[in-house]
């Protein structure tokens, strides 16, 4: 009884103690001499916090911009929010003024964990800039080109796998893009029975515990850094138990895959990769250290990502298939059906690219974008914006604009072209979707490149169907989202079989038994 009276008295000192930093930084943040953006009253002690969307966070804050304006103002218990609703705003903010809303907000929880060689979740500064050079420098137009034959290889036992295990489609496409990131970052080649497979298994594990360490104390820690020296018992520091999981997951994600690298290239067997790039001016312990960091933020930022996008490619094929229809009759006409298509195809594929785009803006697979922490007070539209506020885009909500785009529900290719071309102008979904201003992805040259070829080499062999009764009928298909980061649908029934025999042929024939060794 008197340990729960003793218990019961910490958890109120405890909650007499945030209510009052909470209501400390509200005072320190009150306007100067403008209002703040308009947004929903604040309540005593918790402020908007009941207002904050507990699920798909994307259409919560698209309901509140709809309310209150493009620009709404929240206080997430003394941490301020603005809700950036319009693409107008977000890139009045994050691109055009990208020189105070570069920083980010997750740079406690990053030292904490050992996720601080992830420069994206880094703060803006010498560091941050350093690394995010040296992954430019690997992920530029140029240098890209070098990874072609990794990912057309990778494509090409992902086309294998799907023709003998179609109903695995998701797990095969997951493991051909981790695999491919690999491969692009280390020169490890990747299957299913080679000795670099377990360096797919690190990786995945390893972004498992990012997302749980950003996700359950994260916010809290970066809010109330205090908690970083408080016992793991006290409340909201109960992710310190995890701390030394998470870690040693960083580590091995940073660490591991980088000394097989580098041993392969002191014994001449490693490819083109970024660590060979970086290798070559790494002649100091830090230019090693923001080596690896890049190499390990290469899967952190790409593998999980590009394997949404492929689902809700496959997603988009079964609810819209005379899309489909159209982009193999454009494979059929410039590919013709003996070879399957590349990247150097793409200039003579206007649909095909058009579809991708339109894939990029129907389902935002990260909806909300990523958060943008304003480094000093600004004033934008006669409101001010406080030093220390998080901004948020809505990317989801511009993907919706029915000005930009008519009909936005519907998947439409056709929006991007013009006269047979391709023409996007003010409609680029990239806008939007690979970020603002200096946090702008880097990967995306890698990314559009190896999501193109992989849209393509599918929609060239294979045909997309949706779910059917127990006769072979049709039924209606209703796509439902998991609400996780990236967003994936969740996973439903299709049907992916050989456009023909001749499809089949060129899939067996294109991977030869060097290029599937170990994938039976």
């Amino acid at each position: 009884m008197h340990r729960l009276f003793h218990v019961a008295n910490n958890t109120a000192l405890w909650v007499l103690c945030v209510s009052f930093l909470a209501l400390l930084l509200v005072w320190r943040r009150r306007p100067k001499g403008l209002p703040l953006p308009p947004g929903p009253p604040r309540r005593f002690l918790i402020s908007n916090i009941s207002d904050l969307p507990r699920k798909f966070s994307h259409l919560g804050y698209n309901a509140l911009c709809k309310r209150y304006g493009d620009i709404v103002y929240l206080d997430a218990f003394g941490m301020p929010l603005v809700l950036l609703g319009t693409q107008q705003a977000a890139v009045d903010l994050l691109g055009r003024r990208s020189a105070k809303y570069s920083d980010r907000r997750f740079s406690v929880m990053a030292d904490l964990t050992g996720f601080s060689w992830f420069f994206a979740v880094n703060p803006y500064g010498p560091k941050w800039r350093k690394a995010r050079r040296a992954f430019s420098e690997t992920m530029n137009p140029n240098i890209v080109a070098r990874y072609r034959p990794i990912g057309e290889r990778a494509v090409r036992r992902y086309l294998l796998r799907l023709l003998e295990d179609p109903e695995n489609y998701r797990s095969n496409a997951l493991y051909m893009y981790n695999g491919t990131i690999i491969a692009v970052a280390y020169g490890l080649d990747v299957h299913a029975k080679s000795d670099n497979d377990k360096y797919v298994k690190i990786a995945e594990k390893t972004m498992k515990s990012f997302h749980e360490a950003f996700g359950l104390g994260g916010n809290y820690v970066h809010r109330f850094p205090i908690l970083k020296h408080l016992p793991s018992w006290f409340p909201l520091a109960g992710f310190k138990r995890r701390l030394p999981e998470w870690s040693a997951d960083a580590r091995r994600l940073r660490d591991e895959p980088w000394e097989a690298a580098m041993k392969a290239l002191n014994e001449g067997k490693a490819a083109s990769s970024m660590a060979s790039v970086l290798t070559g001016d790494a002649n100091t312990e830090e230019k090693v250290s923001i080596a690896k960091s890049a190499c390990a933020s290469a899967y952190a930022a790409g593998a999980d990502t590009m394997f949404a996008t492929f689902n809700m490619f496959v997603a988009a094929m079964v609810l819209f298939p005379e899309t489909q229809r159209l982009g193999q009759a454009e494979l059929d006409s410039v590919v013709g059906r003996d070879r399957l298509p590349t990247i150097r195809d793409k200039a003579q594929l206007p649909y095909l690219s058009a579809l991708l785009l339109e894939v990029f803006r129907w389902q935002p697979v990260v909806p909300t974008g990523v958060s943008h922490l304003a480094m000093e007070e600004d004033e934008y539209r006669g409101y001010h914006i406080p030093r220390g506020a998080v901004l948020l885009p809505n990317s989801w909500a511009y993907s919706r604009d029915p000005l930009v785009y008519p009909d936005p529900e519907e998947f439409k290719p056709e929006r991007y072209l013009r006269n047979g071309k391709l023409y996007v102008g003010e409609q680029d979904p990239g806008t939007f979707v690979f970020g603002y201003g200096r946090r702008v992805c880097p990967g995306r040259y890698f990314a559009e490149e190896m999501l193109f070829t992989t849209v393509a080499s599918v929609l060239q062999c294979f045909d997309i169907s949706g779910p059917r009764d127990k006769e072979g009928l049709p039924v209606k298909f209703e796509l439902k989202f998991m609400d996780v980061s990236p967003m994936l649908p969740e996973e439903f029934e299709c049907h992916i079989r050989p456009r023909s025999t001749a499809a089949e042929s060129l899939v067996r024939t294109a991977c030869s038994e060097a290029e599937v060794a170990g994938l039976e």
